[in-house]
């Protein structure tokens, strides 16, 4: 039971006293009251609706005043009336101001005629809701007795003996719901609580008015969810809106890693089984969401609030209704849908970071409009430059240029605020006409600061105290990321009777992130001083998306016949506008740690006569705009033939378009043309190029975008638009596919098969330039396949605890627009600089799993499964790093390729178990939710082929571990959960393998003297998160959390000798004045800290 604090107590009574100065209970005031068998809660109801006097008291007060109250009194005396009602109470009162405060009575002892003995007291309450349930009745099996909750859905019984009960609730438009055996000691008080679910069809014709919520409305709950996978026709992983509201989860990235066999990659991207991202497809809702990176085709799961979430399930095995082109899983985040209730309730979030909170963080000055998430217009591609899309070049003179430029290149420091999120959720039903209109509203702003000022990058350690270690680099960096996001979702639902209904969807998000990074770097050359060179990225990316969705469901033929319908678009927009690059240097005698980011010597990094330095410039701008749409329309229809028999048919259609373009501009001396004719003539090197304009320092930044230093007489600094046919490209992609399958149940009912065809036709079209020395050449990627993807899925239920499935189906994964496109583009955050590839081609994939579950029938909650899964691979697709030691560039360089074959096998385990069978009454609240996935891969490629300097490169035969592939994922949380005080705990840890990021070219050690550069991995990362919920009053809830406790970094090594796997870093002694070094080097590495956050709710 409940019990309000004391200090809380004595701050009320400290407030009350106060207003005593104005106000008294007048003891002699005059009252007339009629109460006839009515709990505590409604008395004080009732007297304050009739007379002056106000009621204070604790929620512990209701469940000990536990009698009916009967009192008559006509024209009578406070006095009199309090005297009635509480004189051989367990409650007394006293009067404070116009306040009568109840408190429990220390000296009460039971009246000898009530019964002595043990005692049951506990709660009522909705399964899904979390909120009371008043005048629920409860039946004490095995006592014959029953009672009546109060409006706070509290009970008790007194008066027990011994022995082992049963608690039986019962509510109109709800299910009844019985307790486990409840075992009661002498003189022993038990609390217990139950969750009711609404009784099935209920909702569709009644509006449930409780008054006012106590709770968040949740949704889904634990055993929905579980009998969901229980009754599902393949392999199904899921999470429900219950076990959500218990855990530290602030988005879907987060919430997904507590699904068993799932984990999450780069804080965004699910990973299911083990395989990466490209493997997995992600539904909002049933529809397919789109792609909301630049460089994958994958969504960003971190850009959904927890809140707004109702169930994410995973569909691990291939059916003939689900969209074919995945391996790991198809994943559906399922949104709040509108409820029959009405609800209203306000949150605030804090968040607070050590590694960043309250600590100076660099900035620069954006828009005024950046902290909202989107950019005002002070960034946007200029009008006096051709725009997106147009390859002209020009014709302005320095001075023109720079009037349409924004001036800003140096940045500065600000204090890093606590994070905010402002949440509101509201339902609401309105009447239109006999029909009825369900809607559910939700929104959510949030706004981050993130300053880390400890990010690691390092290449090539090994070749450190080699010819090659000077075109290897190490790095220090600094990152400072300032989001605003803001996203509203609204759904409708309309009943238009018990058989038909429609729905329209909606979900927007605008998500911006201004970033501030300064990157400090040194050759690895194994010298302890050293050059260094510097470079300020000064950024800001916005992406914008929407996603509508209009559909029904329909039954005819005395519900034997089922049409589900929907008509959906999604609008997605990437946006980078004006990011602006500095480079920057300093000569040596300095090391990464002992220079000053503020020394007045950093000097332009003006040319040596290099590629990398053409490229590059002393400034760059970058503008980015990428834009992409998707029409979808789908249909399932499903015929009750006969008992234990059905046949399904369904359609899908896609035509999605997207359109990328970016321009750049390049700022270099006067002098400098891109025909790399003037190699020789350097900087200063001729009488007509101020150095001092050329060769300016970092602390004269706000002066240099100005006729000062870019001068019409070619005498400084100069504007080059570097713009050209490649950089862009259209695509298109018209998806068709129908399917049909039937479902037979004989055997009555213990046997359940599913088979059927799913038909794919996909086309693929991408126009682009590809890149020839000296021209570029127009490029037409025109790929077109129809695909038959068969599959069938097996159970055995030989009575309601268990379950045994088996099933097989093929799948494809398709190259995505960014991996065909002949599009190269330079990813700032993670340094690497990223290569279409247009001969990619489909992977297919044959998918074998079988499952054995368990669903005790004691408890409703409980379960345990444990299966194995094999995949054959033919021809999968990976991300490859073909980075050379003899490149100078500081980013890796990355495509995609396929691999001939793969192989991928394993064993996952799921176990949800109460605790309640360990003697105590802290382990009946308890709860643990444990599941693991052993993973095994192997991949191989026997062709040979030339690479483009003529070296057998890329065809070396190897075998290694799948591309993306970890070979274990582990979750493990245990859950503390009192309804009858409010109160949740949770303590979730989570881990995954070593898993190959990028794979190297050469993958064999006799290749490991070669140029090229070994695998990138990425190491395990263990995290531990952990979350207070507590119940602070009727209308209030807090909710303390805490992640990555254990601080651990996140880390990726270079596979230095080939054999992917990881081996530490170690020093070799062998007498050298360099240092040398074997081992696999860190190739990145940074700590995002630990995060705690403070949410405070309130429900109207």
């Amino acid at each position: 039971m409940k019990k309000r604090a004391k200090k809380p107590l004595v701050s009320v009574i400290f407030f009350l006293t106060s207003l005593s100065l104005y106000a008294q209970v007048r003891m002699d005031q005059r009252v007339t009251i009629d109460l006839n068998n009515v709990t505590l809660v409604q008395a004080i109801k009732e007297i304050e609706k009739r007379s002056a006097i106000r009621f204070s008291y604790a929620e512990e007060i209701p469940v000990r005043y536990h009698q009916r109250i009967t009192v008559k009194l006509e024209d009578q005396p406070v006095q009199k009336l309090l005297e009635q009602l509480f004189t051989g109470s367990p409650v007394t009162y006293s009067i404070l101001g116009d306040r009568v405060i109840l408190q429990p009575d220390p000296a009460w002892k039971p009246d000898s005629t009530i019964r002595q003995g043990a005692a049951i007291e506990g709660r009522i309450m909705e399964d899904t809701r979390d909120y009371p349930l008043q005048g629920a009745s409860v039946q004490l099996e095995g006592a014959g007795r029953s009672a009546v909750t109060d409006e706070s859905g509290y009970f008790i019984f007194n008066g027990l003996q011994p022995g082992t009960y049963k608690l039986t609730a019962s509510f109109v438009g709800f299910e009844k719901t019985s307790s486990g055996n409840i075992l009661v000691r002498e003189g022993e008080k038990v609390t217990a609580a139950i969750r009711m679910p609404v009784s099935k069809g209920y909702l569709q014709t009644v509006v449930v008015r409780t008054g006012r919520r106590l709770q968040p409305v949740n949704h889904s709950s634990d055993r929905m969810i579980i009998e969901e996978i229980k009754q599902s026709q393949g392999v199904v992983s899921g999470i429900s809106s219950e076990q959500i509201a218990k855990s530290a989860d602030n988005n879907a990235a987060e919430v997904v890693k507590r699904i068993s066999g799932v984990t999450v990659t780069d804080e965004s991207f699910i990973v299911v089984r083990g395989m990466n991202q490209r493997y997995n497809v992600t539904y909002l809702g049933d529809n397919i969401a789109p792609s909301t990176e630049q460089y994958s085709r994958a969504f960003a799961l971190q850009l959904i609030p927890s809140r707004i979430i109702d169930k994410i399930m995973v569909y691990k095995s291939p059916r003939p209704d689900l969209f074919g082109d995945f391996a790991g899983g198809a994943v559906k985040v399922y949104t709040k849908d509108a409820l029959a209730v009405k609800h209203f309730d306000v949150g605030l979030r804090l968040g607070y970071l050590p590694v960043s909170t309250f600590k100076n963080m660099n900035s620069y000055k954006g828009g005024k409009t950046d902290w909202l998430g989107f950019d005002d217009g002070s960034r946007k591609l200029p009008a006096s430059v051709p725009g997106y899309g147009d390859f002209r070049k020009a014709s302005l003179t320095p001075a023109e240029y720079v009037k349409s430029f924004n001036p800003g290149l140096s940045y500065g420091t600000r204090t890093a605020l606590p994070d905010l999120q402002f949440t509101l959720n509201y339902y609401d039903v309105f009447k239109l006409g006999s029909r009825r209109l369900y809607n559910v509203t939700a929104f959510a702003f949030t706004n981050e600061n993130r300053y880390n000022d400890d990010i690691y990058r390092q290449q090539g350690n090994t070749l450190a105290a080699t010819e090659y270690g000077f075109q290897n680099s190490m790095t220090r960096e600094y990152r400072s990321i300032e989001t605003g996001q803001a996203n509203l979702m609204q759904n409708f639902v309309l009943k238009l009777d018990g058989h038909h209904q429609l729905y329209f969807r909606n979900f927007i998000l605008q998500d911006g992130k201004k970033s501030t990074q300064v990157r400090v770097s040194r050759p690895n050359d194994g010298e302890e001083l050293s050059s260094l060179t510097k470079s300020n990225v000064l950024g800001f990316t916005s992406r914008l998306l929407y996603t509508g969705n209009l559909g029904g469901n329909h039954l005819f033929g005395k519900d034997k016949q089922n049409l589900d319908w929907n008509l959906g678009y999604t609008n997605t927009r990437y946006y980078m506008p004006d990011q602006r690059v500095i480079n920057l240097g300093i000569p040596g005698g300095h090391t990464l740690e002992g220079v000053s980011m503020t020394d007045a010597n950093w000097l332009a990094a003006v040319r040596t006569g290099g590629l990398k330095e053409r490229q590059v410039g002393l400034i760059s701008r970058f503008f980015l705009d990428s834009r992409e749409k998707l029409y979808n329309a789908s249909a399932d229809y499903n015929f009750h033939l006969a008992e234990g028999a059905d046949i399904k048919v369904g359609t899908y259609h896609f035509w999605k378009e997207r359109a990328l373009f970016r321009r750049v501009y390049v700022v270099h001396d006067a002098q400098f043309s891109f025909d790399f004719t003037n190699t020789q003539n350097l900087p200063g090197t001729a009488d007509y190029i101020n150095p001092a304009l050329v060769w300016f320092r970092e602390k004269d930044l706000d002066k240099v975008w100005s006729t000062d230093y870019f001068r019409d007489d070619a005498t400084g600094l100069a504007i080059f638009d570097y713009t050209s046919p490649t950089d862009a490209y259209k695509a298109t992609e018209q998806y068709n596919a129908g399917y049909i399958s039937m479902e037979a149940r004989p055997w009555k009912g213990k046997v359940e098969l599913t088979g059927g065809v799913r038909l794919e036709h996909d086309r693929q079209k991408i126009a682009a330039a590809l890149e020839i020395p000296s021209f570029n050449v127009p490029l037409l990627v025109d790929r077109p396949r129809t695909v038959w993807l068969p599959s069938i899925n097996g159970s055995f239920r030989p009575n309601d605890s268990w379950v045994l499935r088996a099933g097989y189906g093929r799948t494809v994964n398709r190259p995505e627009f960014r991996e065909i496109a002949p599009f190269t583009d330079f990813d700032y955050l993670n340094r690497e600089m990223v290569v279409g590839n247009v001969q990619l081609e489909t992977a297919m994939i044959d998918n074998f799993d079988v499952r054995f579950e368990f669903y005790p029938q004691k408890n409703k909650g409980e379960t345990f499964s444990i299966g194995a899964f094999y995949k054959h691979l033919d021809k999968p697709i990976e991300r490859i790093v073909f980075s050379d030691v003899l490149d100078e560039s500081a980013f890796n360089s990355i495509t995609f390729r396929n691999a001939d074959e793969a192989r991928v096998y394993g064993l996952e385990a799921e176990v949800r178990k109460s605790l309640s069978f360990i003697p105590g009454k802290f382990f009946r609240h308890l709860s643990v939710v444990a599941n693991g996935a052993w993973i095994r891969s192997e991949t191989w490629k026997d062709s040979l082929r030339a690479d483009e300097r003529g070296q057998i490169a890329y065809g070396r035969t190897f075998r290694r571990p799948l591309q993306g592939q970890s070979p274990y994922v582990l979750n493990a949380g245990l859950f503390y959960d009192n309804p009858v005080m409010g109160s949740k705990v949770s303590l979730i840890w989570n881990v995954s393998g070593v898993n190959i990021y990028a794979a190297g070219v050469h993958t064999e050690s006799n290749y490991a003297n070669s140029s090229t550069r070994g695998s990138i991995l990425q190491l395990p990362r263990h995290l531990l998160d952990a979350a207070i919920t507590q119940r602070l009053a009727k209308r209030w809830q807090a909710r303390l959390s805490a992640q990555n406790l254990l601080n651990e970094a996140i880390t990726f090594v270079e596979d230095n000798n080939f054999d992917n796997k990881y081996n530490p870093e170690k020093v070799v002694e062998d007498g050298s004045p360099l240092t040398k070094y074997e081992g696999d080097n860190i190739s990145q590495r940074y700590n995002p800290g630990r995060y705690f956050l403070l949410s405070l709710l309130y429900s109207f």
